[in-house]
């Protein structure tokens, strides 16, 4: 049974990437494209490359979510700033789909329009002098005025927000991070952020700052979004019944122009 996509609303699929059984990752590498293998051939370290497996299998899980489509069957194309989009099958319509992960932990947002999502481990150090560097004056000196578990909190909640907007938006690092000026209240979550854009053009998008775990924080940025449902990803129970042998016909799979 396939589930429906709202309008203002995003679905948030989330997994966890520290999977150790060879069993589950063939399984999941098995429902990944030739480009998405080529990928991950690339990669050296065996940490990154589970990372990869486990996160583009969950965007096939979760695109296959709201169709009677394949897994294997989705072919993906690239924006101009490298955004990745479905091209085909192409019968999915406007369905939009954005990617995030972190050690431990990938999240994949749905949605009927561009969408942006971004997570990040709080365990991880920050860099110094980051926050003087890409976030607006006041919320670089904001952060300065926190104890340093406050402070950390709220670098990597901002940092989160400003990622989620670059990715929607699909330009990437071609996107000043500090035209982007955010108000956070309130010590529970989910927060809703509310943005400044320096630029004023795209005061339509709103923002949801969520802890999917306790060592994490995760923002999604869409057009006039309202509301976030989330999905817990048990891979086991996910890929099983898409396991099949390689030369098995895909229905709906075709390349992209």
């Amino acid at each position: 049974m396939t589930s429906r996509l709202r309008d203002r609303a995003a679905s948030l699929w989330i997994a966890g990437t520290e999977v150790s059984d060879p069993v589950l990752l063939d399984s999941s590498r098995s429902i990944l494209d030739e480009d998405e293998n080529r990928t991950l051939r690339g990669l050296r370290l065996e940490r990154k490359r589970i990372e990869f497996v486990v996160a583009h299998a969950l965007v096939r899980i979760a695109l296959s979510s709201y169709s009677d489509i394949d897994p294997r069957a989705w072919r993906f194309s690239k924006g101009i700033h490298g955004k990745p989009e479905v091209c085909a099958p192409l019968r999915t319509g406007a369905m939009k789909f954005n990617l995030a992960h972190t050690k431990g932990i990938a999240i994949c947002a749905v949605a009927n329009d561009e969408v942006g999502v971004d997570v990040e481990n709080l365990n991880r150090s920050i860099p110094p002098g980051i926050a003087q560097r890409f976030f607006a004056p006041d919320e670089s000196a904001a952060i300065e005025t926190l104890d340093s578990d406050s402070r950390s909190l709220r670098f990597f909640e901002l940092w989160t927000l400003k990622e989620a907007i670059s990715k929607g938006l699909g330009l990437g690092l071609g996107i000043e991070l500090d035209r982007f000026h955010f108000t956070l209240t309130g010590d529970t979550y989910p927060k809703s952020p509310v943005m400044v854009d320096r630029e004023s053009s795209i005061t339509n998008w709103k923002f949801v700052l969520l802890r999917p775990f306790e060592s994490y924080v995760a923002a999604v940025a869409m057009p006039n979004l309202e509301q976030v449902s989330v999905h817990l990803v048990d891979l086991t129970a996910s890929i099983g019944g898409w396991r099949q042998p390689d030369d098995s016909p895909i229905e709906g799979a075709s390349g992209c122009r």
